[in-house]
């Protein structure tokens, strides 16, 4: 089916709207993609700071799963 309910060639079409990511999101992603270019790279130094970085993103992503916003008090441990 279509947006508006048409059936095309047998198979059902379901549009969902999905939000943007959100800057965290993005962070996050950009977290992952740098520790992968250390690894390529095999270079200590750099994937020590990517996993630093990727871990900081972790507790950011899941303290606002559990609805707590990270704080200066609970980021001085990153």
């Amino acid at each position: 089916m279509s947006a508006k309910g048409e059936e095309h060639e047998g198979a059902a079409v379901t549009l969902t709207e999905t939000a943007a990511p959100s800057v965290a999101d993005i962070a996050f992603i950009t977290a992952q993609t740098e520790l992968s270019k250390a690894m390529e790279s095999k270079d200590a130094a750099a994937i020590k700071q990517s996993l630093n970085e990727l871990l900081k993103q972790y507790k950011i992503l899941v303290s606002q799963l559990e609805g707590i916003e990270p704080t200066s008090k609970s980021d001085r441990f990153l």
